[in-house]
């Protein structure tokens, strides 16, 4: 857990105090925008959709960040959720499990659905 190699799994873990690169994310806003945008982990690494396979339950893995790769170009909604664009699919909890190691994926989007809602925090 933790790896910053093309291909890893996303996955969320209890918050822990000081510095984890591993758990800041970095995106140009945390809010709704008309601009789809990257979100950056580990500096050079960014959250992609696995293959940029366009069905709910795929994988969401880290992949060096590739301003051009739709896998990777996400919309911040209103409601807290992070929509994949050019989909009607949003970054999700597999299973709406909480457990350390829960991997994300992409499922459709559903503002009723609390595994798909997210919050920010300023840096």
């Amino acid at each position: 857990m933790g790896a910053n190699e093309n291909g890893e799994s996303v996955v969320i873990h209890k918050c822990a105090s000081g510095v984890a690169a591993n758990m800041d994310w970095t995106s140009v806003l945390f809010e709704k925008t008309p601009f789809p945008q990257l979100i950056w982990i580990f500096s050079e690494k960014c959250i992609s959709v696995s293959g940029g396979l366009n069905v709910s339950g795929t994988p969401l893995e880290i992949n060096t960040c590739e301003p051009r790769d739709l896998s990777q170009m996400w919309f911040y909604q209103a409601d807290g959720s992070f929509q994949w664009a050019g989909t009607d699919k949003c970054m999700d909890l597999r299973d709406g499990g909480i457990a350390d190691g829960t991997a994300l994926q992409i499922w459709t989007r559903d503002t009723e659905n609390t595994n798909q809602h997210w919050v920010g925090s300023a840096a």
